[in-house]
């Protein structure tokens, strides 16, 4: 999945304040998935400069039947700690 941070403010946004998390559908946490090939998992870094964005590969190990018998995926993005993280919840393929 691709996380994209755009920056609406008037100062640049440092991207290492940036986390991304998932859990399956009974709230456990999973594990990243990192492959270099395809800069899978290798994350936001540096910083965005006012009103451009960022894109970066996530992937995340999601085991067959997680949660209650389905592949429910939750998704956290926090952008520091002083804002509210943004999630998503879906299926995961």
């Amino acid at each position: 999945m691709c996380v994209t941070v755009r920056n609406g403010s008037a100062a640049r946004l440092d991207l290492a304040v940036v986390t991304v998390m998932a859990r399956d559908g009974a709230g456990r946490e999973l594990g990243q998935v990192f492959d270099a090939t395809p800069d899978l998992g290798i994350g936001l870094a540096g910083s965005v400069a006012p009103g451009k964005r960022a894109v970066a590969a996530y992937g995340f190990d999601v085991p067959p039947g997680s949660g209650s018998g389905s592949s429910v995926l939750d998704v956290e993005v926090r952008i520091g700690f002083d804002r509210p993280p943004l999630l998503w919840t879906g299926t995961a393929p």
